[in-house]
């Protein structure tokens, strides 16, 4: 940041420079998933989906693309140039410590925020990550929230419903309890266990261990759940008072690389590292 405040913008009503971050920003979701114990960031225009594939130009780059639902754009080289476009949208808002303060509110509060989670339980410590990296303000300011659990894998592994497991998804809903500004959830979640008969399904207890920490959040207006798994004798009695809205599906991904794109992923072009 090159300095407090801007002389120029001190010119302009607030009201017009909250449409100008509008502008700057794009009408995009932001995505955030843990990927090797760190925590990946990126800009996607596709809401509603529970499936979002990164790429970055070498692992160790800090900006990151949906490669699923980018704009197809035939040449390579120029493809590129608008990536890197908008990847580096937000060092806009980096300009000055004013434009950065003012900026973070519509950042967090006007557009929907994805998370993904890869799997159980390592991968939940990305929401209590993300609450103690926000400053209060702009984590109270998030009103919409996506969650994909188990679709965004690209390697095939098997859940362990235990303690552990458990114990890290209740720490998830703990913290959609504590975001006081959220008014919207569309969660996805897909189940694969391990184990005899293993697959797609779950237990009665499962499901409802599964589901208690998603009956105590009441203070939304929206509230939407889709489930890969089919019900079982007790999900009727279970789900009669729940305060989301429940879908059973499983279906696959639309543009989710096949096994073949998945096992070569690091040969792609897009991960090659560029002499800058």
């Amino acid at each position: 940041m090159t300095g407090l405040k801007s002389a120029f913008l001190e010119k302009i009503p607030l009201e017009i420079r909250y449409q100008i971050y509008e502008l700057v920003l794009g009408d995009n979701i932001i995505i955030i998933t843990p990927v090797r114990r760190r925590v990946w960031q990126c800009f996607c225009r596709a809401r509603g989906e529970k499936f979002h594939w990164f790429t970055r130009a070498w692992l160790e780059d800090i900006r990151a693309h949906c490669r699923t639902h980018e704009v197809q754009i035939p040449d390579e080289g120029y493809r590129r140039e608008v990536e890197e476009v908008r990847g580096n949208r937000l060092s806009v808002l980096l300009t000055c410590r004013q434009i950065y303060s003012e900026s973070a509110k519509v950042l967090w509060s006007a557009r929907p925020i994805h998370m993904q989670i890869l799997g159980g339980p390592l991968y939940f410590r990305v929401f209590p990550n993300m609450q103690a990296s926000l400053a209060p303000r702009h984590f109270h300011a998030i009103r919409t929230l996506e969650i994909s659990f188990g679709h965004s894998k690209l390697e095939h592994w098997a859940e362990v419903l235990d303690e552990e497991w458990f114990a890290g998804w209740n720490s998830v809903w703990d913290v959609v309890k504590d975001m006081k500004g959220l008014v919207q959830i569309q969660a996805w979640l897909k189940m694969e266990q391990a184990g005899d008969p293993g697959g797609n399904f779950m237990t009665a207890e499962q499901e409802r261990r599964l589901f208690a920490p998603l009956m105590e959040v009441h203070h939304l207006q929206d509230f939407n759940v889709e489930a890969t798994w089919p019900e079982n004798e007790a999900s009727k009695e279970l789900l009669r008072n729940s305060p989301f809205q429940l879908t059973r599906k499983d279906e696959p991904k639309p543009n989710q690389p096949d096994e073949y794109t998945v096992l070569r992923i690091y040969e792609h072009p897009s991960l090659a590292r560029r002499d800058l």
